[in-house]
């Protein structure tokens, strides 16, 4: 959870068996929810806190997991090299 007024974390937590959790949050501000898992894909969802807020979400399920070897970027940047596209395409295709 991330206070987006003043761009800190407030605090990380982890999901309760059944899927859920809560938070103490500041009335009358923007906040960032991420929720991220091995088994799923990222879930991103921005709100406004206005006295109580309720958000149900359902996350996919990774249907296959890939490890790569090795991928690589560009220096300081999130840009995978060229030459690492062929591998991917093949992904995409398979």
């Amino acid at each position: 959870m991330i206070d987006l007024e003043v761009g800190i974390e407030v605090a990380p937590k982890f999901l309760r068996e059944d899927g859920s959790f809560d938070f103490s949050l500041i009335n009358n501000r923007k906040y960032l929810l991420i929720i991220q898992g091995d088994d799923f894909f990222r879930i991103e969802e921005t709100f406004f806190m206005k006295d109580s807020v309720e958000i149900d979400r359902i996350a996919e399920p990774l249907e296959t997991k890939i490890a790569f070897q090795s991928l690589a970027f560009e220096n300081s940047m999130a840009d995978i090299l060229p030459e690492m596209h062929n591998d991917l395409g093949k992904l995409a295709t398979s």
